[in-house]
């Protein structure tokens, strides 16, 4: 199922791709969190980093653009010094707006993840106890520094419960607490040759 996810994934962003100026690679740092409903708390946030693939220069009009993605995403939290790490691979589909010329554009839309991992402190594996899809929307600014470089800053806001829900006997999970997920990272797009 993940490997079909994935190859659906990657013939999405091919389909664009054959429109779009290029194809670069993305590398960043992520630092993640999740948000405990309905106490409104955060737990303490996790280090981790996002690498994959970005659609560039895909204009729909003169003044939008669309910017889909593929990326491997680390997410998760940081529970009395243990960390909850979320592996996903996920597909941003955002709508990009150039500010005038002065290289810096708006990026905001939504994201869709498919959970590839779960790990608790980094040994036990805990894929059963939660959701595999996960939806969210993003945001952020992006600067081009160059064709092939540019720098850029997004979070996402996790829309969907990550708890899968359990009957305990007097109540289920989700009666109790729901989780979402938090991202903020930055970043860096690169490319090789020319983009013209």
């Amino acid at each position: 199922m993940k490997k079909l996810i994935v190859l659906i994934a990657l013939a999405f962003i091919a389909t664009f791709a054959t429109n779009a100026q290029s194809v670069q690679l993305k590398a960043g740092y992520v630092y993640s969190n999740v948000i405990l409903s309905p106490y409104g708390g955060f737990i303490d946030g996790k280090s981790g980093f996002t690498a994959g693939l970005v659609v560039k220069d895909l204009m729909l009009s003169d003044n939008i653009g669309f910017q889909p993605e593929l990326l491997y995403t680390q997410k998760g939290a940081s529970l009395g010094g243990f960390n909850i790490s979320f592996d996903y691979f996920s597909l941003p589909l955002l709508l990009k707006l150039p500010m005038a010329e002065s290289g810096v554009s708006i990026l905001a839309g939504p994201e869709v993840s498919y959970l590839a991992n779960t790990r608790f402190g980094g040994i036990f594996s805990y894929n059963g106890l939660f959701n595999k899809v996960d939806v969210g929307l993003a945001g952020g600014l992006e600067y081009q520094v160059s064709d092939n470089l540019s720098i850029g800053g997004r979070y996402t806001y996790g829309l969907s419960n990550v708890n899968k829900d359990f009957d305990f006997g007097v109540a289920n999970l989700n009666d109790v607490i729901q989780t979402r997920n938090t991202a903020a990272q930055v970043y860096v797009t690169f490319g090789f040759g020319n983009t013209k």
